[in-house]
């Protein structure tokens, strides 16, 4: 029997979950559920679910770990240890739609014009404002991964132009592929770019002042994927008040929570939320960790594998 340790905000869910299951039983035993486990569980735990920046503070004390299975879809937290010696697996098919939707209310956002608009009642004042479709402008989505390649087919469906950024040769039907070494054209071709790449050496301050004096003059930049991508704000906010970028979504920061005095809160047009652009559902997250165990018991290759040597 492996010994199963659940770390987790929602462990009360995952809990059920398990307890519910129908196929772990005869093979795994859980020891505990909770957000802040013993050292007891620890030390027997062979199996961890968790949230990656919780289980980063425990996995220390976890010498017979065999796998984690992370809740989220990015594990830089994990990956950012020297504890290595195990089997780390994410989650994917999670986040898609939710990214989507996120991505598209921002997009109508700007495209029919929601704000100019909002000037008609507060000002008494009646105006027809002209507006384009989303077929007439250009994305540019930087991570063609599970959650890249699901937002860029659902745009395609509105017939916008959608333009993809990879640093390997990876081919996505109906998009227009970019490799890093012509991220100058990429910027310039697109409208709007869409930030969801994973956090990698590669990565980590890519959006840079050089990166935004290359963008579109009156684009939008979205980030969803991680807040380490941008450098500094003061890189953003300076593409800002020269009229580079019309605007900036922020969803993910280098620094979360933003703390009170942060420069975005008083910054003009940049948009922010609070890392919900997508958000981890207990019951997806346990049908992949449902379908990762049998395999795990099999010995055989699991879901969603994490590669520590290449950071994702």
């Amino acid at each position: 029997m492996k010994n199963v340790v659940i770390i987790s905000r929602d462990w009360e869910l995952y809990e059920d979950l398990f307890e519910c299951s129908k196929v772990l039983h005869e093979h795994f035993t859980l020891l505990g559920a909770s957000q802040v486990p013993s050292k007891k569980s620890l030390a027997l735990a062979n199996v961890v679910i968790s949230e990656p920046d919780l289980a980063s503070r425990y996995i220390k004390d976890c010498p017979n770990l065999g796998w984690l299975q992370s809740t989220w879809a990015g594990n830089n937290k994990l990956q950012a240890l020297s504890k290595q010696d195990y089997i780390l697996s994410g989650v994917k098919g999670v986040f898609g739609l939710q990214m989507v939707e996120y991505v598209l209310s921002y997009l109508l956002y700007f495209t029919r014009r929601i704000e100019d608009f909002s000037h008609v009642k507060a000002n008494n004042q009646w105006l027809q404002l002209s507006c384009k479709t989303l077929s007439q402008y250009k994305i540019g989505i930087m991570g063609l991964g599970n959650i890249g390649q699901e937002v860029a087919n659902r745009l395609l469906t509105f017939g916008m132009q959608v333009n993809g950024l990879s640093r390997s040769d990876k081919q996505v039907e109906s998009v227009r592929m970019y490799r890093y070494e012509q991220l100058s054209l990429f910027l310039d071709s697109c409208d709007f770019v869409c930030n969801l790449l994973p956090e990698t050496p590669a990565t980590i301050g890519l959006c840079n002042e050089t990166f935004f004096a290359q963008m579109k003059p009156g684009s939008v930049f979205i980030n969803a994927g991680r807040g380490s991508v941008v450098d500094k704000p003061s890189s953003i906010i300076k593409a800002i008040n020269t009229g580079r970028l019309k605007a900036a979504v922020l969803d993910v920061y280098e620094q979360e929570p933003l703390p009170s005095s942060h420069p975005y809160y008083t910054a003009p047009n940049v948009y922010l939320s609070c890392h919900t652009a997508a958000i981890s559902d207990a019951n997806k997250v346990f049908d992949v960790f449902e379908k990762n165990a049998l395999k795990y018991i099999a010995g055989e290759a699991l879901h969603y594998q994490h590669d520590f040597s290449l950071g994702y």
